[in-house]
């Protein structure tokens, strides 16, 4: 039976105080997360840094390894934004271009990165990028998923990350937690 009407094949409605689940429709099935991989994004970004002035430097391949038709905050090589600019961009645009960007800069503790085109930044930026999804990993289970694989910031399409309903219940709660998340989370638009 479905008394709610929920047409989604994976579904669940959690108490955010308790924990307690009051609706579950195949809620341990895995699937693909897409944009909501970018809470996880956006809360280790928070919990690693206090100050959101800090300005990133953005490089060739956080632009440019973004495919064509995913949603971007038309990011520049070679500027600089500041981490409270790439979250809202982040969480409100829902932009992949900012998700690589601070993946990029929190993977490597900073702007010590190269952000050229080169064969030699390319790797490295892929590197940063499986470093960050390692860091999200361990978050995830530190929260307590218990199916859940990421292997970028953002949610692009990869059947190696995948996520079920009851995780992204979980890290929405913990999310829910965060005071940085939840005036994100308000916000309907950025300038």
């Amino acid at each position: 039976s479905n008394p709610l009407g929920i047409i989604a094949d994976a579904a669940i409605l959690m108490d955010v105080n308790t924990g307690k689940t009051l609706y579950d429709k195949h809620s341990e099935q895995k699937s693909y997360p897409a944009s909501t991989t970018k809470l996880l994004t956006a809360i280790i970004t928070l919990e690693k840094y206090k100050d959101l002035s800090k300005k990133v430097n953005i490089s060739y391949y956080s632009v440019h390894s973004v495919p064509y038709t995913y949603s971007v905050a038309a990011l520049l090589p070679g500027e600089q934004q500041t981490l409270a600019d790439l979250l809202n961009a982040l969480m409100v645009a829902s932009a992949n271009d900012a998700a690589y960007s601070l993946a990029e800069y929190i993977a490597n503790d900073g702007n010590n990165y190269p952000i050229d085109s080169s064969e030699q930044s390319k790797q490295n930026f892929e590197n940063s990028i499986k470093k960050f999804s390692e860091m999200m990993n361990t978050k995830a289970k530190e929260i307590g998923c218990t199916n859940t694989n990421f292997v970028n910031p953002n949610g692009i399409q990869n059947e190696n990350h995948y996520s079920t309903a009851h995780d992204l219940a979980l890290i929405g709660k913990y999310a829910y937690s965060n005071i940085g998340i939840q005036t994100l989370a308000q916000k309907k638009e950025v300038s």
